[in-house]
């Protein structure tokens, strides 16, 4: 067994609205410039 197996399938996920402040980006990001990678998000507030 491979140790990694590719998973394929139909997500759709929605995209990004504008107006947002991206950190550590150049540009703000779109599900084009994501598709067929691995993201993972973390998402944190301040109390």
């Amino acid at each position: 067994m491979p140790l990694a197996k590719r998973h394929e399938g139909t997500i759709h996920a929605p995209g990004f609205p504008g107006g947002l402040e991206w950190i550590n980006t150049r540009s703000p990001l779109s599900m084009a410039d994501l598709d067929g990678r691995l993201v993972i998000l973390h998402f944190w507030t301040y109390c």
